[in-house]
């Protein structure tokens, strides 16, 4: 009896399984305005960039950076947004147990009207001393200041 209700689990964990990647973003829009030339406005809701960010020994890695937006992204101003990745690559520093084994991989960037929903991608050594990859969620207002820490 055990063997046919483990034979319908492992059936039915096969039958409702994903087989299918997903693809959860979108990474250019067109957008059509009906105007008397008929003119197609083109811009980019996904910009990936490369930057160095120190890690947690002082030293600089390369970190890709995913920014999601609208296009009134673009005007954005870029000092704030270079203090935005500071808070939460710092944040996600201190919440290691050891902060000096703190190396960033990626940072997702997904802007709001007035808020910054940020994931940072890092790993780091736990305190038994194994690498360990993990990743820090926040929400930010536009001068970097943290609204909600999801760690904690």
């Amino acid at each position: 009896m055990k063997k046919i209700y483990a034979a319908l689990i492992f059936i039915s964990s096969l039958v409702y399984s994903q087989t299918n990647e997903v693809k959860y973003y979108f990474e250019k829009s067109d957008l059509n305005y009906d105007t008397t030339n008929k003119q197609i406005v083109k811009f980019t809701n996904h910009v990936t960039k490369y930057i160095q960010l120190r890690n947690g020994e002082n030293n600089f890695s390369t970190v890709k950076v995913d920014l999601f937006g609208d296009p009134d992204l673009s005007q954005f101003d870029l000092t704030k947004l270079n203090k935005v990745i500071d808070v939460i690559s710092e944040n996600a520093k201190y919440n290691l147990k050891s902060p000096s084994t703190y190396i960033p991989n990626a940072i997702v960037l997904r802007r709001n009207k007035n808020e910054w929903f940020t994931n940072v991608f890092f790993s780091g050594q736990n305190s038994y001393g194994a690498k360990k990859d993990n990743s820090s969620m926040v929400t930010l207002d536009d001068e970097g200041n943290i609204i909600k820490d999801f760690e904690k």
